[in-house]
């Protein structure tokens, strides 16, 4: 029997610990151990484990490395390290766990699995399709693997391919949401807009998907009747700049309808009773807004589900040059101040996504922007939300080039002035985010850097330079995943070749 406060009795009663569910009490028995045998393989399992469960990944990873010294060969601390490293967004040590996992446990369709979603967020569509395939020679009637190998054909462009596998996922199991819901992704880089949408409604009830809710209003969903003398509720879904974009079809709707409530993020609202004074404007909130609930309105739809009956076809598209009216005032006001600080146009920028899922693949560093900076005498702003202050510091020391930063502005607290500024500028350049959203919807020339793979999203579609909800918009797309050094060679070539266009200020709606 161990001694009482030895190694191996503050290791067992760890143990006990742990799957008593009393992880505090664990770490704090395996703090003992490990104060006089650091490297001691079994604490360090236990520990790293422990810390995988409680979701303190970046933790993990250190005990789980030093518990494999010891134990190499087990497909458990490789898993574990897999799953801490992808929460870290490290895909790279991600992949080597999670092929450890596999080349131990061959006969594992998880195995391969994981292997396969490391290998698309390392922006290898084509491994990722060979491992989704080797779990599915291993399990055949798997819904998940075809689901999941759609999106891996998706994000390596076999658009045909990616449709297939869905519709095979759907042939096993025709409730299966998340095939429905990436078989609509698929169809829209198909270009195939109404089986899209029709398959699109899927996506509240895809349990993966976190960013859309369903919202709880009772009356009839709109799918296309007549709205002549009707009363319609538009409630908003997704992220802020979805919800922006989706907006564009907000003055087709209220033209139709015979009333109109907008139910939308409350960041939004003062922007939107601005834009669309026909509608009533409500924030949303839980409980609803009694506006919004009003049993006499005769049908409700999710903003993105306005797209089935007003975007059927590309000809419907495209939506207005602008449509979003910010305070004027703000923006002429924004456009003195910056425009005293330096000369050349105003150029705003925005270079990093903090979505936990996508926004690695969607950012850059500003280091990386400065042949962008360089390629015409402007005056640049910031737009990019959160702290930022090394990158600007950094640019300046390396290029000497200063950045306007405004702490007036603080589009996580105040869209409504983010608008204005956005306005106040000749042209934005940003990644795939809020702020290409915003300042295209207001009217200001906006220049979109795009993803290859794993991290575009399906509304950018395939094939094209412009977008369809923005006319103002050009885009900008990696020629191969990761890849930025082309993109910014074609956006500092076009930018010296730019002229800012004579136009009337933006952000004037409609």
């Amino acid at each position: 029997m161990a001694e009482q406060g030895s190694p191996q009795s503050l290791l067992l009663e760890a143990q006990q610990q742990a799957e008593a569910g009393d992880f505090e009490g664990a770490e704090s028995s395996l703090a003992e151990v490990l104060a006089g045998r650091p490297e001691d393989p079994g604490a360090n399992t236990l520990l790293g484990l422990i810390l995988v469960k409680s979701g303190r990944f970046g933790e993990a990873i250190a005990p789980l490395r030093l518990a494999l010294r010891g134990r190499p060969e087990d497909a458990q601390l490789w898993n574990a390290l897999g799953v801490a490293c992808g929460q870290t967004f490290d895909a790279e040590q991600a992949r080597e766990a999670f092929a450890r996992v596999a080349a131990l446990q061959p006969g594992s369709p998880q195995a391969h699995f994981n292997l396969a979603l490391a290998a698309r967020r390392c922006g290898d569509a084509a491994g990722a399709v060979a491992a989704y395939r080797e779990a599915l020679r291993l399990k055949p009637d798997w819904p998940a693997g075809f689901s999941n190998l759609s999106s891996a054909y998706r994000e390596g462009g076999d658009f045909d391919a990616a449709v297939a596998a869905c519709e095979k996922a759907i042939e096993i199991d025709p409730g299966y949401a998340p095939a429905w819901h990436n078989l609509a992704l698929a169809l829209f880089l198909k270009g195939d807009l109404p089986r899209a949408w029709e398959a699109h409604r899927w996506r509240f009830k895809n349990p993966n998907v976190v960013a859309v809710k369903q919202r709880p209003f009772a009356q009839t969903p709109w799918l296309g009747e007549d709205l002549a003398g009707r009363r319609l509720l538009i409630w908003g879904e997704e992220a802020v700049g979805e919800e922006v974009m989706f907006a564009s079809m907000i003055p087709d709707a209220v033209a139709r309808a015979g009333d109109c409530i907008l139910e939308c993020e409350p960041r939004l609202v003062p922007l939107y009773e601005r834009s669309f004074p026909a509608a009533t404007v409500v924030a949303r909130r839980d409980p609803p807004d009694p506006v919004a609930e009003d049993p006499a309105i005769d049908y409700q739809v999710g903003i993105a589900d306005l797209a089935g009956p007003l975007r059927a076809d590309w000809a419907d598209f495209p939506s207005p040059p602008s449509f979003l009216a910010v305070d004027e005032a703000l923006r002429d006001r924004l456009r003195q101040r910056y425009r005293a600080r330096g000369d050349g146009p105003l150029i705003g920028l925005s270079w990093y996504s903090a979505n936990p899922r996508v926004g690695l693949p969607r950012s850059l560093g500003l280091r990386q922007w400065i042949p962008i900076l360089q390629a015409i005498p402007a005056t640049f702003v910031n737009l990019q939300y959160g702290d930022c202050s090394e990158g600007l510091a950094d640019v300046k020391d390396r290029a000497g080039i200063e950045i306007i930063h405004d702490p007036e502005i603080d589009q996580l607290q105040n869209m409504d002035d983010f608008a204005a500024q956005n306005a106040a500028l000749d042209l934005v350049i940003s990644i795939s985010n809020t702020t290409c959203m915003v300042s295209a919807a207001v009217g200001t020339e906006t220049w979109t850097l795009l993803p290859r793979g794993f991290g575009l999203y399906w509304y950018w579609f395939e094939g094209r330079d412009t977008s369809p909800w923005f006319p103002g918009m050009t885009l900008f797309r990696q020629d191969r995943p990761g890849d930025w050094q082309g993109v910014i060679a074609r956006i500092a070539a076009a930018l010296a070749a730019w002229t800012p266009p004579e136009r009337k200020p933006a952000g004037g709606g409609a």
